[in-house]
């Protein structure tokens, strides 16, 4: 052996010492490396782990409410919920825990097929296909398979004596809207259809695409939030596949809030009976002087709540009560005469000659409806008989800065601000100030504005509901 031999040896050793001590920092660098992630895991992670474990084994379900009702002043419903029950069908209640998706398939769409045989033709031919079946299996697989809805009294007594002989079968409870007296002030009350809740919450429901009576016109969309109520929810534990095992929470829906109209309902039927017998359109409003509440709030025509499709006709939904804009013609009168009064620019003595017309600069002319005039004519006796000379001459006195005022004494050219708002119009105030706005091309008042102003003509524009306040 040569004497560099053990030198050898001993630089090999030292070498070698010298990786078992790199591997061995390595390897604890690694250990090191996973402890510390499995403490950041278990530490900082575990919550929203545990989060994500729930949500894959559990679906929070929505619960509608029961809407609430629509009355008039004594209380008599006019729309208004019933309960509405379908017959379902329970997957999990059906199918083995063994089962894979295409033979529980099988199982549900026999199921559904049997049931449908036995209920009668009409039952079979509108139960759910195959292909819906598998849809709902994939898409939606905690909730039971919706059969037939609406269902009478009958069937539903014939179904509860043979439910054992039909597993996994039952009745869901939801609710529908139903409308009495539905051609009776049908624009005011308006009509629901069934749509997704308007909550912006909806989205951590499972089932997010739920339908429920929603507010579509009058005042079921106007005061939709208070009449639909806040719908509850279920929590359900889901197996592997998402079959439901079990209901782990269950919080009630809170039922919609009752709305009493102040519109009396036979009061109601009057008005519009006098427009429909002989195929007008027009409006009535009627107040109760004492309080300002609105007993009748009609606009013709009308149309049926109770359709399925109400209508499409823009003319029948319209308002006219709230929403129309007219010429006030002579209803003009007394506001004036209670105006002029108030300001003292005449007395019920004051008299006005009436030859039957009332003359304009350039040998212009109004006439009155009494063609050869009233002749001398005090107040009470010209709102009697309407005479246009007497207001036309009243007109003038007012002057440009009475006009003004008028049109802001009695609120004209505004909305009333009732819960109708978004369905009121403003109408058109026939003052100088409106005329210095919207004519450019002749901006002043002038005498022939006065006249017209009056007797309710020229550009005044008033709906209906302001004329009554």
């Amino acid at each position: 052996m040569s004497e560099h031999e053990p030198a050898t040896d001993s630089l090999l050793l030292q070498r070698m010492r010298r990786n078992n001590r790199s591997l061995c920092v390595f390897f604890m660098a690694i250990l090191l490396l996973l402890l510390g992630c499995i403490a950041w895991v278990q530490i900082f992670q575990s919550k929203n782990l545990t989060l994500q474990s729930q949500r894959q084994q559990t679906r929070k379900l929505y619960v509608p409410a029961k809407r609430g009702n629509l009355c008039d002043r004594n209380g008599t419903r006019l729309n208004y919920t019933v309960p509405m029950y379908t017959l379902v069908i329970r997957p999990d209640l059906v199918r083995d825990p063994r089962d894979t998706r295409r033979v529980t398939l099988e199982k549900v769409n026999a199921a559904i097929s049997e049931l449908a045989l036995w209920l009668g033709p009409d039952f079979y031919r509108f139960k759910p296909n195959r292909e819906q079946i598998r849809q709902h299996l994939e898409k939606r697989t905690p909730m039971p398979i919706p059969l037939w809805q609406d269902l009478d009294a009958h069937t539903i007594a014939r179904w509860n004596s043979r439910k054992h002989d039909f597993p996994g079968t039952e009745l869901l409870l939801s609710w529908k809207r139903l409308y009495d007296a539905p051609l009776v002030a049908s624009q005011l009350r308006g009509f629901t259809r069934l749509g997704e809740p308007d909550d912006p919450d909806m989205k951590q429901y499972w089932n997010a695409n739920f339908k429920e009576p929603v507010g579509r016109s009058g005042l079921e969309y106007l005061l939709n939030p208070e009449l639909r109520g806040s719908g509850g929810s279920e929590v359900l534990q889901t197996d592997v596949l998402s079959y439901r095992n079990t209901v782990l929470e269950s919080h009630k829906a809170v039922n919609g809030n009752d709305v009493q109209m102040t519109i009396d309902l036979e009061c109601q039927q009057l008005a519009e009976s006098l427009f429909d017998a002989k195929s007008y359109s027009g409006a009535v409003v009627i107040l109760d002087a004492t309080n300002g509440e609105i007993l009748v709030l009609a606009s013709c025509p009308c149309y049926d709540l109770s359709s399925s499709v109400p209508t499409t006709d823009n003319q029948a939904q319209f308002n006219r009560a709230v929403g129309g804009a007219y010429p006030p013609g002579s209803t003009i009168k007394p506001f004036m005469a209670l105006f002029a009064l108030e300001k003292k620019l005449i007395s019920p003595e004051s008299l006005c000659y009436c030859p039957g017309w009332y003359e304009l600069p350039r040998n212009r002319r109004i006439a009155c409806h009494q063609r050869f005039g009233h002749g001398n004519i005090a107040l009470i006796e010209a709102l009697s008989k309407s005479c246009n000379t007497y207001f036309c001459t009243l007109g003038k006195r007012l002057g440009k800065d009475g006009w003004n005022e008028f049109a802001q004494s009695f609120a004209f050219g505004q909305k009333m601000n009732t819960i109708l708002y978004k369905q009121e119009t403003s109408g058109i105030p026939y003052s100088p100030d409106w005329i210095r706005q919207h004519r450019p091309q002749a901006p002043r008042w002038d005498d022939d504005d006065s006249a017209y102003a009056g007797i309710g003509q020229g550009k005044w524009l008033v709906s209906p509901l302001q004329m009554a306040v």
